[in-house]
């Protein structure tokens, strides 16, 4: 009996579920056509969409008058996705009351006549009629005619025009872009009042179509450029896009490069400036950012006040900025392999602070690095999960109280406490957040050559990180340019007036080299 008690073994429950394997696709014919028989057409419909089990594809079916007869018609469209009062208003009841007015015109005359709506649409591919109803469109359909008639009548919900949370700056626009594709190329349409913005639309996924949009200036921007983003775009073989940081990742050159190709922004100003420029805009429908190509690293430590300080204050802005980075990345695996291997190099009493300090903690200076490392990394993410006040108050407190509780359990010194809060701290003062998670990673490395190879380990690490980015390029730009030709600085360096920039960056190869004149200030030249 024990034995049978040990080694049974329960049958399996009759209601335990496993997935099994689907079914084929069935798949809609794509080159079909629209069908002079209504039923036709709703059934494709109808199938494409599965309306027997979607709540929300909607069907009204009705007649209407063209000349002697009546004739039956009706109207496919998504609920949510529509403006109901639009429907009503533009297409039902033009189509249903006032057909009257059509006299002896035939289905040409249902569009240039009784619709009222400013985009309407004519197609006889069944393919893009269920396009156009996916994207907030109404397809009509009237017996006897293999045509569809497509009003635009768009009412989705949308959310309005905010101030960047994520780029925040005292000077510069205030307006932030929004998960609507429109309303992002209409912003940078009126803030360059131009008729050489031109604004493509690309649909990129198989399954599920998402609207791209790419955004330059055609008097400005090279055309070699321009083919290769719409390239990139245009052949990407997959089902779905659902943000713009997800076609990042698909078009950039390397995806194991820590340096960032693109340059992700939200702020109005920054992509205007970008285009103006000669660089290419890209906008992903759903999402709020804007991916510029191609950059640099030295665009990318830019922030989006930068134009709008004064030379004076730039150089104190610009100064403080690149040596917070530098810390950030850098000190932790400096002091590692200082500490470790050349303590020579510090003076006798400060060496003697630090002995005096490390002298209670039972582990070695590698040890306490990581110590602090982890637990920084940790209370970083999690104040970021944590929504609201409650997560600043998390990224403040939690530091503090694990610092001073470390030291007074003699976990580790305050020395190294003060340090890797420097290179925290200083990592705060990188603008773009790609960049910043990049400098994350590096500070890691450095830390682990430091701590293996001293100052010679970062010595390596420092030159294989030149010769890798000067290796990465962002759409044929060197990302170390302008340097890496070695015929100019980068505007990050320069601290010049506003009225000295004259000439777009020699690398983008723009059609138009200048910007400005070489004395924009005429009323200078109107006092002599």
């Amino acid at each position: 009996m024990l034995k049978k008690l040990f080694t049974f073994t329960p049958p399996p429950e009759e209601n335990e579920f496993e997935i099994t394997e689907s079914l084929p696709e069935v798949k809609t014919e794509k080159d079909a056509k629209v069908s002079i028989y209504l039923f036709q057409n709703k059934d494709y419909l109808d199938e494409a969409f599965k309306r027997n089990m979607s709540y929300d594809i909607k069907i009204r079916e009705f007649k209407i008058r063209l000349g002697k007869n009546k004739v039956s018609a009706f109207i496919y469209y998504i609920d949510g996705l529509v403006s109901n009062q639009s429907v009503n208003d533009t297409i039902l009841m033009p189509l249903m009351v006032e057909s009257e007015k059509l006299k002896e015109s035939g289905f040409d005359g249902v569009a240039d006549v009784l619709l009222t709506q400013n985009q309407v649409k004519i197609s006889d591919k069944m393919k893009d009629v269920v396009d156009e109803i996916c994207y907030g469109s109404c397809g009509l359909f009237i017996d006897g005619y293999d045509r569809a008639i497509l009003p635009q009548v768009i009412g989705w919900e949308r959310r309005g025009v905010e101030e960047p949370s994520g780029e925040p700056a005292i000077l510069g626009s205030r307006q932030a872009f929004n998960e609507t594709l429109k309303t992002n190329t209409s912003m940078v349409r009126k803030m360059i009042r131009s008729e050489n913005l031109v604004i493509e639309n690309i649909l990129v996924g198989k399954a599920g179509k998402c609207s791209c949009a790419i955004l330059y200036m055609g008097n400005i921007t090279n055309n070699s450029l321009v083919n290769e983003v719409r390239k990139r775009i245009s052949s990407l073989a997959v089902d779905h896009i659902i943000s713009a940081p997800e076609l990042m990742q698909f078009i950039e050159n390397d995806s194991f490069i820590t340096l960032p190709q693109m340059l992700l922004t939200e702020r109005t100003d920054r992509c205007v400036k970008a285009i103006m420029s000669g660089r290419v805009a890209i906008f992903v429908d759903n999402s709020p950012l804007c991916l510029i190509v191609p950059v640099t690293a030295f665009e990318l430590l830019e922030s989006a006040e930068d134009i709008y300080l004064r030379p004076p204050f730039a150089v104190l802005v610009k100064a403080v900025r690149f040596l917070g980075i530098f810390l950030s990345v850098y000190l932790p695996g400096i002091y590692i392999a200082a500490i470790t291997y050349h303590t020579t190099i510090f003076p006798t009493g400060m060496l003697t602070t630090i002995m005096k300090a490390s002298r209670k903690v039972p582990f070695d200076s590698v040890t306490e690095l990581i110590i602090m490392v982890i637990a920084f990394e940790i209370v970083r993410e999690a104040s970021a999960r944590v929504p609201g006040f409650l997560g600043q108050s998390l990224g403040i407190i939690g530091p503090l109280v694990l610092g001073q509780a470390a030291i007074s359990a003699n976990i580790v010194s305050p020395v190294m406490i003060i340090v890797f809060s420097i290179a925290t701290i200083g990592s705060f003062a990188t603008p773009n957040f790609s960049m910043a998670l990049s400098g994350r990673v590096l500070n890691i490395i450095y830390i682990i050559l430091g701590s293996t190879g001293g100052f010679l380990g970062i010595a390596t690490g420092m030159f294989c990180q030149i010769m890798l980015w000067h290796e990465t390029k962002s759409f044929g730009v060197n990302m170390l340019s302008p340097f890496a030709d070695g015929n100019s600085f980068p505007e990050s360096f320069k601290i010049l007036p506003i009225w000295k920039h004259e000439r777009r960056d020699d690398y983008l190869k723009p059609k138009r080299e200048k910007e400005q004149r070489h004395i924009s200030r005429q009323w200078k030249r109107w006092d002599k």
